[in-house]
């Protein structure tokens, strides 16, 4: 009989989210007829309502009914970033919403038990996060159905020691109080856990020496992009291809290496699918060798991967940028490796996705400006052997770390050995 899997998360393993379409993929072994999942966002459209107890955060405290059936899609073509009438998430947003969550839970939980004990799952899968409330949610769910938590964490909150929300207001000075509650949480929901994944080795190596009691594994996050065996052929004419956002100062970086890009190879252009930020729109329209496309779903991304290209990875050059995303490895670097594209990664010294690109000589590597002129310059000259000098590199790793069925088999290979231990 086919095991049944709940998903503890804020979203519902819907594609169109990424981080959906990531617990999606990880655990893609799963047929969809045995996922359920507690979520805060409804997009799975291939997920009844039965299996979904939904909350919507929006109408939470307005009385409605809590557990809804799926919301049509609402079509949306906005391509650059607009003010949101969401608060901002600072220390005192953080702490209000984990109280009036907690409150409102005493409200609900009968009727979360009653789904609980009706769909009776074999394994609870919880993705954490900076909300405290849900690492309280994981446990009870683990105390009700009397099976540990398995974890799949791509994030490192619980030691960011600094304010890495907004500070408006002075609401920084709330962030100890916020920090240590969220702390409690995570020691909490640890305590429920017996095994836990993390999508690299360094993430699952801090994890590990702060919770010993608990099994920890890596599994990166596997791309749905199958490998391109196809011989991929450059030249000093192949244009450069950036996907993903452009806030958080990529669109400074993309501008800076633009300019560079004019001066070493003229004739190259930077073509982006993303989106951009009100204030850089005009700076980056008016750049000659950036043709700008807007944004596009997922699918035609990977389309566009598997064509001919320079594949741009970008972020901000800021120091800042590598202490707040020094853990931070992008489903996009996993897609980009697959495609068996030259890779070129502008970034801070120190982050994962660099380290991992240098350990494993994926592609080209710049932390900044003289760099960037440098490896354009050697770029060029290799081009002229029209072929990806990483290419074996990329195989190799794609084959180790991101195989879409050779992850999610050693992740079931795992959990269903030791994953469904009684609390």
């Amino acid at each position: 009989m086919s095991k049944k899997y709940l998903f503890i998360s804020q979203n519902d393993l819907a594609l169109e989210d990424s981080n959906g379409r990531t617990f999606r993929n990880v655990f893609n072994y799963v047929n969809i007829e045995n996922i359920y999942a507690f979520s805060l966002i409804r997009r799975n459209e291939k997920l009844n309502a039965n299996q979904v107890f939904y909350i919507d955060e929006s109408r939470l405290f307005r009385k409605k009914k809590i557990h809804y059936s799926i919301k049509k899609k609402e079509k949306s073509n906005t391509q650059t970033f607009r003010n949101s009438r969401k608060i901002k998430k600072n220390p005192l947003t953080m702490l209000l919403r984990n109280l009036l969550w907690s409150i409102s839970f005493y409200h609900w939980r009968h009727r979360l038990r009653n789904w609980l004990e009706e769909i009776n799952v074999d394994y609870i899968i919880f993705n954490p996060g900076d909300f405290a409330f849900m690492h309280r949610l994981a446990g009870y769910v683990s105390k009700v159905l009397r099976k540990k938590i398995i974890v799949y964490n791509t994030e490192d909150y619980y030691f960011k020691t600094w304010n890495y929300l907004h500070d408006e207001r002075g609401f920084k000075r709330l962030y100890p109080i916020f920090r240590k509650q969220l702390l409690k949480a995570y020691r909490y929901s640890a305590k429920h856990t017996s095994i836990a994944f993390h999508n690299t080795e360094e993430l699952m190596l801090i994890y590990k020496m702060e919770f010993p009691f608990v099994t920890h594994y890596v599994a990166y996050h596997p791309t749905m992009l199958a490998m391109n065996l196809e011989t991929k052929k450059i030249d000093d004419t192949t244009n450069f291809y950036y996907c993903g956002a452009l806030d958080k100062g990529r669109d400074k970086t993309l501008l800076i290496f633009a300019k560079i890009l004019k001066e070493i190879m003229p004739n190259v252009k930077i073509i982006v699918n993303g989106k951009v930020p009100l204030d850089c729109t005009d700076e980056i329209n008016n750049a000659e060798n950036i043709i700008y496309k807007g944004f596009i779903p997922y699918d035609k991304v990977t389309e566009t991967l598997k064509q001919n290209h320079l594949l741009l990875s970008i972020n901000s050059l800021e120091k800042y940028h590598v202490k707040d995303k020094k853990y931070g490895f992008s489903t996009k670097i996993a897609d980009y490796i697959a495609s068996l594209n030259l890779i070129f990664h502008i970034g801070v010294e120190g982050g994962i996705e660099i380290n991992t690109i240098k350990k494993y000589q994926l592609g080209y590597v710049a932390t900044n400006e003289e760099e960037i002129v440098k490896n354009l310059i050697s770029l060029k000259l290799n081009i002229k052997n029209n072929k990806n000098p990483y290419m074996n590199n990329q195989k190799t790793f794609y084959e180790n770390h991101l195989n879409y069925y050779k992850v999610a088999r050693q992740v079931q290979e795992r959990i269903e050995g030791i994953g469904n231990k009684k609390t």
